[in-house]
């Protein structure tokens, strides 16, 4: 059993359109300490999320159902709203203007997604 994480700890949005993938992680969230929103599994669900509460980081897939995530990276550079690609592919699968974006690959170990949540969040 994990402690419930404090009402003001940094909140991270977890866009993940596969259930128990996206279960998963947003537990691993919580055991480390952050509250997790979602998860959410589509464009327009992220989207929602995000005109409903600014997150301190975000978690991504790049693929939600048949459609990409690229509208919701491109909504997240633009508002300054650190994020990882969650994903299966590469870095070098993304589109061009996403290079350099941090990617966090599938599947994630405890310690690599604490890396990032802490990289993400400083």
């Amino acid at each position: 059993m994990f402690a419930e994480p404090r009402t003001d700890a940094p909140t991270v949005l977890v866009v993940e359109d596969e259930w128990l993938i996206a279960e998963a992680l947003s537990r691993a969230v919580r055991e480390l300490g952050y509250r997790a929103l979602g998860p959410v599994g589509s464009v327009a669900g992220a989207l929602a999320a995000l005109d409903a509460e600014t997150p301190d980081a975000v978690l991504l897939d790049t693929i939600l159902g048949h459609e990409s995530s690229v509208a919701v990276a491109d909504r997240l550079l633009e508002e300054a709203t650190p994020f990882a690609f969650f994903t299966g592919y590469s870095e070098d699968d993304l589109p061009r203007r996403f290079k350099g974006c941090r990617v966090l690959t599938k599947p994630v170990s405890e310690a690599s997604l604490k890396a990032e949540l802490k990289a993400l969040i400083t």
